[in-house]
């Protein structure tokens, strides 16, 4: 179940983003998931499929990260447990990747428009 471990997770207190692999190029699991995570205390989910990222702004006093993100683990949604430091060098060898062909892009469009 590695496969559905999150990529990457940035919290702070109220606003939770989360990679969840399962939502990208899914416009219904993104729907799934947001109807999930319409508990108490959550002010507003929205997961994109274009991403695969999951926004969750919740209210501190009336819930957790912690309990957010159990859900999505029950669900099937995240998988949780032991780091997995293939997975980790792989995004970030993705996400150098990714950043060059951009930085490429961006120099190929500005040298066209000279």
């Amino acid at each position: 179940m590695s496969g559905n471990r999150p990529l990457y997770l940035h919290g702070l207190a109220g606003r939770l983003r989360v990679e969840v692999p399962a939502v990208k190029r899914s416009a219904a699991t993104a729907r799934n998931v947001e109807n999930l995570l319409q508990i108490t205390g959550v002010r507003q989910a929205s997961a994109n499929p274009w991403t695969g990222n999951v926004l969750v702004l919740y209210d501190t006093e009336r819930t957790t990260q912690e309990a957010i993100l159990a859900i999505l683990e029950r669900e099937g949604f995240l998988a949780r447990g032991g780091e997995d430091t293939s997975a980790v060098g792989t995004v970030i060898a993705q996400k150098l990747v990714q950043f060059v062909v951009e930085l490429v892009l961006q120099r190929l469009l500005y040298a066209a428009l000279l």
